[in-house]
């Protein structure tokens, strides 16, 4: 269903019908008027344009054309699939001179939205002898309700005055203060009787309001690596909730210089979240911050918004990073979806945290479509592991990554309920000494060999080749637990080859191993 060049009277009926029963189907509503701002004089079978726009504020293909009435207004109905979206209007004056707006419509809680652009132009016009005109000017009482409108019709001889609010309320006053009670579209008509010559004359002159049930404003700042704008990020806007709920309601990547901006967003407290891209050279280092500057959602700002701003600036926190190894630590990450009888849907974008004992934070990784995650070759180490997801209440778990256990792979977290479980498979236990582990496999320069030893002391070891000749041989001090020895292959030649390794006592162990 769409409504265009009809009566603006009609429109303020239909309007509430039509989206009543357009189930699953949203609308913008765009209207506006289009004054002469020489003399006065709504102008008459003007065209304005309307151009939806893309996310970077490119013009699309499609443009609609709309004519003006006889009191300046034009108006129509556009269905859309798009949950957010902007229009570019524009129209021309007599000299061809190009006036255009870019206005931003939400649908947030309900599924219609309404853009107002209004212009003042140049036309030539044979000016009548009485011609009335106002302008009115929402007050500064913080009120959105409250209107002062002002008669700037020119005539010196001015009988009377009527304005009519269009909520059934007048008044004679040159200059009026005039509070709605209720949202709407509102037709404010002043009319003016005056004297010209030996002649009463009258003149008539309308123009348009429309409240809507909430305040709407645009916000958003800037985000900074330090003291630079960052290159690539992206940052998320939750709203809070009267029960402390937290609702995604939008996405923003960043501009060239740094900023994010968010669009037609109802008054209410929120969150913002600003981070990386995986493109970004911050990214992995640069970590995950709210507004407040702050790592995790409990702990951040939130922001009542309640006007247009743009102060609302984050400095991204950094870690300390991660040093390299041959360690790795992966997992998976899902939804768990009662609707699916235990079934469990991936969650992609999901922070994880790696820190050190004393919960300093080295680095992060954000899960894939399929909601895997991974820590590649990091440095043996004990590590704290945890997830930030904004509404979530995670727990965090301890892992250990070394010679004889250089992956912890299988970790598994589930959201369920406001809850992440975490589950880490139980790393192994070794009552024995030997060799666990060889890489790279094949041999390529550095050897390495994780060893586990039940008590201290040296090790002699020797790399024998085909014949049973040692062609590589040394001692290790080897402490008890896990060991790692690096062993320098760059010198054989292509082939197999023997590791062995004596201890004190006499005891052998040997693995076979492939040079390239």
């Amino acid at each position: 269903m769409r409504l265009k060049n009809k009566l603006l009277p009609v429109l303020m009926l239909v309007l509430p019908l039509m989206i009543s029963i357009a189930q699953g189907t949203n609308y913008v509503i765009v209207s506006g008027q289009i004054i002469n701002y020489e003399y006065g004089n709504p102008v008459e079978n003007h065209s304005v344009f309307v151009q939806p726009v893309d996310n970077n504020n490119n013009p699309e293909k499609d443009v609609i054309e709309l004519k003006t009435d006889k009191e300046g207004f034009y108006y129509d109905s556009i269905p859309t699939g798009n949950l957010k979206g902007a229009f570019e209007i524009y129209t021309f004056d007599y000299f061809g001179k190009r006036l255009d707006t870019t206005l931003h419509y939400r649908f947030l809680f309900f599924n219609s939205n309404v853009l107002v652009a209004d212009f003042n132009i140049y036309m030539p016009y044979q000016m009548e002898l009485l011609q009335a005109r106002f302008n009115y000017y929402q007050k500064q009482s913080g009120d959105r309700f409250t209107f002062l409108f002002k008669d700037q019709t020119v005539n010196e001889n001015i009988v009377s005055r009527h304005w009519d609010f269009g909520d059934g309320h007048t008044s004679n006053s040159k200059t009026v203060s005039h509070t709605y009670k209720a949202p709407g579209f509102y037709k404010i008509t002043l009319t003016v009787k005056a004297m010209v010559g030996n002649n009463l004359q009258s003149s008539s002159f309308s123009r348009m309001i429309y409240l809507s049930d909430r305040s709407f404003y645009n916000f958003g700042g800037h985000v900074f690596s330090e003291y630079f704008p960052i290159d690539y990020g992206v940052a998320f806007l939750y709203i809070i909730d009267s029960s402390r709920s937290f609702i995604p309601v939008d996405t923003a990547y960043f501009d060239t210089l740094g900023y994010y901006y968010f669009y037609q967003v109802p008054e209410a407290d929120y969150l913002v979240k600003a981070q990386p891209t995986v493109e970004s050279e911050y990214y992995g280092t640069m970590l995950p911050t709210y507004y407040g500057n702050q790592l995790f959602w409990e702990d951040a700002q939130s922001i009542h918004l309640s006007s247009t701003g743009w102060e609302y600036d984050i400095h991204l926190q950094q870690g300390e990073g991660l040093d390299s190894g041959n360690g790795f630590v992966n997992g998976n990450i899902s939804f768990f979806n009662h609707a699916k009888s235990g079934g469990e849907i991936p969650a992609e974008g999901i922070t994880v945290y790696l820190m050190n004992n004393e919960h300093i934070y080295l680095g992060y990784r954000y899960s894939d479509s399929l909601g895997y995650f991974i820590f590649s070759q990091i440095a043996f180490g004990e590590y704290i592991l945890v997830p930030e997801i904004t509404g979530v209440h995670c727990d965090e778990v301890s892992i250990e990554v070394n010679a004889i256990q250089p992956e912890v792979d299988s970790i598994t977290i589930v959201i369920i309920d406001g809850e992440a479980s975490l589950s880490v498979p139980e790393q192994k236990k070794y009552n024995r000494t030997g060799i666990e582990n060889l890489w790279p496999v094949p041999a390529s320069g550095v050897l390495h060999v994780s060893i586990y030893s039940i008590i201290a002391g040296n090790m002699q070891w020797q790399v024998t080749g085909a014949g049973g000749s040692a062609l590589l041989n040394g001692t290790t001090c080897i402490k008890e637990g896990a060991n790692l020895l690096n062993i320098d292959t760059e010198n054989l030649n292509p082939g197999f080859y023997v590791l062995q390794l004596t201890t004190e006592k006499g005891m052998k162990y040997q693995r076979k191993f492939v040079v390239n």
